[in-house]
């Protein structure tokens, strides 16, 4: 008899679903971690925006190009008016992109499946491994100072598991091995991360975190 998945354990059908999930529990880049519009554009949306980034870009240039060279102001009117026709248009595809990002985001959020599958996760990526970077990091960068004392004062705390009626060092408890007739233990689920591999292309968001 085939054991029961848990909620979430499975992976999605939807291709797509399965990474924007992926992405909103923070595996691929930690910066999309919870951000449902930003993920959704990743996922559904990230080469038609970087293509057109690129292309308003290119328009940019040749606009400022035209610009320094142009003596006539008529002339330098009607040039600044050729190169606006060609990138307001994709600046507001942009935005509409990002518009229909944050409803269908939404939507796929408010899904029990969904909700499942990111919750599952988000629980199997947060382990001791990655906490014990993040406070590192913490440590180790100098914006945000009160948070780095703090988290000065939580690695001296775990420095002290050492103590009598400690433990010392990171463990993680399973029922793998449990002893005969213990029905009620269950084996710890083990995410599987071959299903879902990120795209090349990744939608730079500037300084904006």
């Amino acid at each position: 008899m085939a054991k029961a998945k848990l909620p979430g354990e499975a992976v999605l059908k939807n291709p797509k679903h399965e990474l924007f999930c992926w992405l909103y529990a923070g595996y691929h880049n930690r910066d999309l971690f919870g951000n449902g519009t930003r993920c959704y554009i990743q996922a559904y949306y990230a080469d038609e925006i970087i293509k057109l980034d690129e292309e308003i870009e290119k328009f940019e240039k040749e606009k400022e190009k035209a610009s320094l060279a142009s003596t006539d102001r008529a002339e330098l009117i009607q040039s600044n008016k050729k190169y606006d026709n060609e990138i307001n248009p994709r600046q507001r595809r942009i935005k509409s992109l990002e518009k229909t990002a944050r409803t269908m985001a939404a939507d796929l959020l408010a899904k029990t499946g969904i909700r499942a599958r990111v919750d599952y996760l988000v629980d199997t990526y947060i382990e001791n491994s990655y906490t014990d970077r993040e406070l590192q990091y913490t440590i180790l960068q100098r914006f945000d100072l009160n948070s780095k004392v703090q988290a000065i004062k939580e690695y001296n705390r775990l420095k002290d598991r050492g103590k009598v009626g400690n433990l010392e060092g990171n463990f993680t408890f399973s029922w793998e091995n449990a002893p005969e007739g213990n029905t009620g233990a269950q084996k710890k689920p083990v995410l599987k991360k071959a299903e879902i591999k990120q795209k090349e292309s990744v939608v730079e968001w500037g300084n904006e975190k």
